[in-house]
């Protein structure tokens, strides 16, 4: 049994080391039909640069250790379980490299000869393997890219484009791109087209054939190369660590994202139905692959579509760029339903909005063509426009004019147009900050709460707002009654019941400072107490509050009381318990008990539409390690 045990133990740290198969199916989110990205490499030193075989089996990268970095070449094919084989190690920087379609030759940047960058040539069926240099001192080279017949050599050249026949000597030609500033060409897979970076930051393509140039992205802060899709109809690139698509076929050539903003996604590469690229999510950049179409599936139907993306949106912790991934897919998927791609849009756009990013909301909301979602696209630019240059001016009168034409846009609309022009007339109102503006927005929420009985989301809203008034004309003894109307009256208005729950804990310890803890500790108790029968989720966040200050003071074991004492009292019937569980796995992981935070990551994936955050997987990677460090000792018994 004990050489079982040994090889198990060897199996198991050599896999952790070794490149997942790009033929891996990817990992699915549980319960949501979403995919998280698969790491493909484990490298200790971020990887700066890679690129993958027209087979999808082999891997060529750059890795960066200290000043210099070197090439190496691994499989990422499960049939073929080799060690990585280094291809240079000059005291350099090499970059940029690139198979041939064949899988012979790679090219690749190097600065052993030239610290501007030449460009190299390995034949990996050499034995003993000797990179040729193609160019000189003279020139500053880069982004090397080959012909589907390998027989040219693309790359950039004092800022054109240039190609060279690999079986000739000094045959290097400078395409004529009508004057364009151009750097890293990539060459479709028909070999008639060549994409590449114009002016700093815009994506072109030249039609070889056609002998033609035009630009396909333009204000985009594009960060490397593009890459083809395997059928040649859309590009791939990344911009502000978010990977984006665009179809050829569309005539506006819309970017569209494939990753989540809520991590780092950069250097796409696509092969066959995979598309790889390079995310820090573990502290150091390695490879990591998601199908083609990204985190967000195209599914058969609209509906279908716009469910998922809704499922996303109440799922918690509340994840807003993906919930915004989700609805952007219904755009690009349906772009001909307007109802639809309205409602997805000005979801998208209310979120940008509440991530504090007005400039992607005003984009958005520009999209919507369909009532209701047109007037309502319009209510928000109008008051997203008033704030930012109320803020850069501070004139009133911006403010009085944005009122008005509010109040035009919703003029003679349905009840759910007027009431959101009017909760953002009221915000306007708030900008100005003085008490007869204050007392006026109070008006205005009275006869909003009166008007639109039936918009129970719009009321939840002004209550909040309300509240928030009385806060700042500091009539306090109306503040907590005003958050608790929404808790009583609104709770199953997630987004509003969460903000109320919020703010009267914030309020009940307002002007405590951080080292007054135990007088916290006593507050958020007797809110606890009060409301534990009749407002169970108010009772929860002050139960959570009180775990999360003991945490801070490094009290963990005080801590964990308080989040059990959340889980064992209310249960699963409430889903303001999900922090208090995660914050008790996060502190058994701390504490090495990994078996017992997997538990609690287990119940909640299994407990409703959920999935496995970095915490989870953290867990479960300890717990691994845990099980094989008690083979071990069990092997030595």
């Amino acid at each position: 049994m004990g050489y079982k045990i040994i090889l198990a133990i060897f199996l198991s740290l050599f896999c952790l080391n070794q490149a997942i198969p790009a033929s891996f199916t990817t990992t699915a989110i549980e319960g949501l039909n979403v995919s998280v990205p698969v790491q493909i490499t484990f490298e200790p030193d971020s990887i700066k640069d890679f690129a993958i075989s027209g087979d999808c089996k082999w891997m060529v990268y750059s890795q960066q250790k200290e000043q210099f970095s070197d090439l190496m070449l691994r499989s990422i094919d499960s049939s073929v379980v080799i060690l990585p084989r280094k291809l240079t190690g000059d005291p350099s920087v090499e970059s940029s490299p690139v198979f041939s379609k064949d899988g012979r030759f790679i090219a690749y940047v190097s600065t052993a000869y030239d610290v501007k960058g030449d460009i190299y040539l390995i034949d990996l069926k050499e034995t003993k393997l000797s990179p040729v240099r193609l160019t000189g001192r003279d020139t500053e080279d880069g982004g090397p890219s080959f012909s589907p017949d390998g027989k040219i050599l693309y790359f950039h050249q004092n800022n054109s484009i240039v190609s060279l026949e690999l079986n000739k000597k000094d045959s290097v030609k400078v395409l004529n791109l009508g004057g364009l500033d151009a750097s890293f060409p990539s060459v479709s897979p028909d070999g008639s087209k060549i994409s590449f970076i114009s002016s700093g930051t815009n994506i072109s393509i030249f039609n070889i054939k056609e002998n033609l140039v035009y630009t396909i992205t333009k204000g985009q802060v594009v960060e490397h190369l593009t890459s083809w899709s395997s059928d040649g109809s859309s590009l791939f690139f990344a911009e502000s660590n978010v990977i984006y698509r665009v179809n050829l076929f569309d005539k506006n050539y819309t970017p569209y994202p494939l990753t989540s903003a809520g991590f780092s996604s950069t250097l796409p590469k696509v092969c066959g139905e995979k598309l790889f690229f390079l995310s820090d999510q573990g502290g150091v950049k390695n490879c990591f692959s998601l199908p083609i179409e990204g985190q967000i599936p195209f599914l058969n139907s609209v509906d279908e579509q716009i469910n998922l993306a809704s499922d996303i949106s109440k799922r918690l912790p509340f994840d807003p760029y993906l919930t915004i991934l989700s609805y952007y897919k219904v755009i690009e998927g349906f772009k001909d339903n307007n109802l639809y791609k309205g409602m997805a849009g000005y979801k998208i756009g209310k979120i940008y909005e509440n991530i504090n990013m007005p400039g992607p909301a005003l984009k958005i909301f520009d999209i919507l063509t369909e009532e209701p979602y047109l007037s309502l696209g319009k209510i928000k630019k109008c008051a997203v426009n008033a704030k930012l240059e109320f803020k850069q001016k501070q004139d009133d009168k911006i403010i009085f004019i944005s009122r008005s034409k509010l109040q035009n846009i919703s003029k003679n609309k349905e009840d759910r147009i007027r009431a959101a022009s009017q909760i953002e007339s009221v915000k306007l109102l708030m900008e100005l900050n003085n008490s007869d503006s204050l007392i006026l927005g109070l008006k205005e929420i009275e006869e909003i709460i009166r008007s639109f009985p039936k918009q129970r989301e719009d009321i939840a809203s002004a209550l909040i707002l309300k509240a928030d008034i009385y806060s700042k004309i500091g009539m306090i003894e109306k503040v907590y009654p005003s958050y608790l109307a929404v808790i009583k009256g609104y709770f199953d208005i997630k987004q509003a019941s969460d903000i109320a729950v919020d703010r009267i804990l914030n309020f009940s310890v307002k002007g405590l400072d951080d080292k007054e803890t135990k007088r916290k500790i006593e507050l958020f108790n007797e809110i606890y107490e009060q409301n534990k029968k009749i407002y169970p989720i108010l009772a929860i966040g002050a139960l959570t509050r009180i775990g999360d200050l003991f945490y801070y003071q490094n009290e963990w074991q005080k801590a964990k009381d308080s989040y059990r004492q959340v889980l064992d009292r209310f249960k699963e019937q409430y889903i303001e318990i999900v922090p208090a569980r995660l914050s008790l796995a996060e502190i058994l992981y701390k504490e090495e008990r990994f078996r017992n935070a997997l538990d609690l990551y287990e119940t909640e994936i299994e407990s409703r539409k959920a999935f496995k955050d970095n915490i989870y997987y953290l867990a479960r990677a300890g717990y691994i390690r845990k099980s094989i460090a008690a083979g071990e000792y069990q092997y030595k018994l």
